[in-house]
């Protein structure tokens, strides 16, 4: 197995022209060509740019040199080079679309006419990013495209693309991919090595390249190192990063940075991207006041942020207190200490951050623990090897590291969900210093909830339904609460939240005489209340109320019921309700599936006068269990299709827009 490089992840690049005016400062440039290989990402949560740094450190841990690439600042032009290996991360985002940084790359890739000329003979691979059991009929959709189409092109396809599989353990996927990629890449460019061939002495522009860069470093870290505290002993130095003391003489102890201070101190870096507003609560109340699991409804007061009925709402997210707690008594802060502000500063200035930490000053360790490091995030089996390092106890040591196998890593670590926190805690004599920790556990990244609201009966606010986490850690017994989630009900009215609209797919037919058959589960029944608020808008006379399937455990689980009853009895949607476990009436309980197979006849009629098909919320094969009923039962049985056109006709409705997910994932 390939060791990971105890270096940081990658800094964002910032775009501001087309895609075929991209402008670098010279130090990039000069680094972008003396790279032997570049790692492009597209990525909506995240996860696709962890993989790209952690593939690119993993490379020059191998003495590959690599540039890590934003798709956003993607310019054939300057990236598309036949001696030098393009490696793409891609995720999909909603129904099989790019995601949003990779929307006009995904264009340019399906453009023969443009594409084809430049991307002959560049070495490429493609890793994608996609969840099989959510999104089967679009799976990785978009990084087969891609690999589909720079093949045809004449690319010169360096790895069979590998289908990332997020419902069977994408972390050792990606692991087992680039133990095997990595040395075929390094041979790969052994062979292909101009500087072989050059036996007179004569530099190449690869060489000259490199000087360019290693002067351009050396330039940046001279004058770093003249501007800053260098000269004074540092408090901790880790792999790749040290910790100074600040030279602000009226520096002191002080209380951690409350979430939005510490969002304005970040406002000039990219750490935010795409940046948040701070909005008030309105509202933040229990909607299941009688569940063991609480569902909330909060409400943001919202007067600048534009959004459509059905659209999505990213949140940023920061630790509870009591996290944070637990992690400092955990982790090495050298001489430091974590209530006193320090400076960050790179050992080497090419190194890459996630986390902008040499660009702020004036934040103390516990600002950077509470709101940038996602201490509930389950480490990859590469950080779990760099972890193993760490331990003091060596028979600590080889178990952390046997965590790290394939299918240790899968039973123990991923299907338990086991944190960078628990780790810690399970393995006491692991001493991370806090210097390494900023480059080793990953960034705190957005959630996104659905809209529950519309614009039309909501122009002043904006609001969401959320289930408030809660369970048992199967590994250490303690109770843990989702990270969003806790976040969300920790605050109280007149407190403010970062958020930002994202846009969905989720939308009414254009047609308002289209049918809407909504099937919600749980939570999911939030884009629908904000449907129920559009449809009042509606021209009575061209009204087809929405049909609502709502299923639930039983009716502690009833959430906006009063919401819910009275657009039913308006006539604005027809309501059939579905309890798995207890009913309320003593009727026999009925599983969602088995409520939408009792109405069948009324779902296809529904179909046939041109019906649209909304699937929220549940378990995370939800959505896999409604194709299944659709093209297995409704089509074949009550349409009269074979199961060939069943197929055929569940795949029409599904590009045309007919059929549409917004399930867990």
């Amino acid at each position: 197995m390939l060791r990971l490089l105890a270096q940081s992840r990658c800094r964002l690049a910032r775009r501001t022209d087309p895609i075929t005016t991209v402008r670098y400062s010279s130090l990039h440039t000069a680094r972008l060509l003396a790279s032997q290989i570049r790692v492009f990402y597209g990525s909506q949560t995240g996860t696709a740019h962890g993989f790209a740094s952690e593939f690119a450190d993993e490379a020059e841990y191998e003495d590959i040199s690599a540039e890590v690439i934003d798709l956003k600042d993607f310019d054939p032009a300057i990236h598309m080079d036949p001696h030098t290996p393009s490696v793409f991360f891609l995720a999909n985002y909603g129904q099989g679309e790019p995601t949003d940084n990779a929307k006009k790359f995904f264009a340019w890739s399906q453009s023969e006419q443009d594409a084809a000329k430049i991307v002959k003979d560049v070495p490429f691979a493609v890793f994608g990013l996609g969840c099989k059991r959510t999104h089967a009929s679009n799976f990785n959709i978009i990084g087969i495209k891609v690999d589909k189409a720079l093949h045809e092109m004449g690319a010169n396809r360096l790895h069979e693309m590998i289908l990332g599989d997020d419902s069977d353990c994408i972390d050792v996927q990606f692991d087992e991919w680039q133990s095997e990629f990595i040395p075929q890449l390094k041979e790969w460019l052994k062979q292909n090595s101009n500087s072989g061939d050059n036996d007179s002495g004569t530099k190449t522009s690869s060489d000259t390249a490199q000087t360019q860069a290693d002067q351009a470093d050396t330039v940046q870290s001279s004058s770093s190192i003249s501007s800053s505290e260098s000269s004074v002993a540092a408090l901790q130095t880790g792999a790749s990063l040290r910790l100074l003391p600040t030279t602000d003489e009226n520096a002191q102890q002080r209380p951690v940075l409350d979430h939005a201070a510490f969002i304005q101190q970040l406002d000039a870096t990219a750490f935010f991207d795409p940046k948040p507003e701070l909005k008030d609560v309105k509202l933040n109340s229990n909607v299941t006041p009688d569940s063991s699991r609480s569902m909330y409804h909060i409400l943001f007061d919202n007067t600048t942020e534009p959004y459509h009925t059905g659209d999505h709402l990213g949140v940023y997210p920061s630790n509870s207190q009591q996290d944070v707690d637990a992690a400092m008594q955990l982790i090495d802060i050298g001489n430091a200490e974590w209530d006193i502000p320090i400076v960050v500063e790179k050992l080497n200035p090419s190194t890459r951050l996630l986390v902008p930490v040499d660009q702020v000053k004036g934040l103390t360790p516990q600002d950077w623990l509470k709101h940038a490091l996602s201490l509930n995030s389950v480490p990859t089996p590469g950080a779990l090897r760099r972890l193993a390092t760490y331990c003091a106890d060596s028979s600590e040591r080889e178990a952390l590291t046997h965590l790290s196998d394939s299918q240790r890593y899968k039973t123990e670590v991923a299907f338990k969900s086991l944190s960078f926190l628990e780790i810690l805690q399970l393995y006491p004599s692991v001493r991370l210093p806090f210097a390494d920790a900023l480059t080793l556990i990953p960034p705190i990244r957005p959630r996104f909830y659905s809209i529950c609201t519309s614009p039309r009966a909501h122009p002043d606010d904006v609001g969401l339904t959320y289930r408030l986490l809660e369970y048992t850690s199967p590994s250490t017994g303690k109770l843990r609460q989702g990270l969003c989630s806790s976040y969300l009900a920790r605050h109280k009215v007149g407190t403010t939240v970062p958020i930002f609209p994202r846009e969905s797919d989720f939308r009414l037919p254009f047609n308002p005489e289209h049918p809407a058959i909504c099937v919600a589960a749980g939570t999911g029944i939030a884009p629908f209340l904000g449907f129920i608020e559009e449809h009042r808008y509606v021209d009575p006379e061209h009204l087809q109320p929405l049909t609502l399937f709502y299923g639930m455990r039983d009716e502690t689980e009833f959430a906006h019921k009063d919401t819910v009853l009275r657009a039913a009895e308006e006539g604005v949607i027809s309501l059939f309700l579905g309890f798995s476990e207890k009913t309320p009436d003593g009727t026999p309980p009925i599983m969602l599936d088995a409520l939408l197979e009792q109405h069948a006849q009324e779902i296809w009629d529904l179909f046939q006068k041109g019906g649209h098909m909304y699937i929220c919320g549940g378990a995370s094969n939800f959505g896999q269990a409604i194709g299944k009923f659709l093209t297995q039962k409704l089509f074949p049985t009550v349409g009269g299709m074979t199961m060939e056109e069943a197929d055929r006709y569940f795949l029409d409705i599904r590009s045309s827009g007919r059929y549409l997910e917004d399930t867990s994932d």
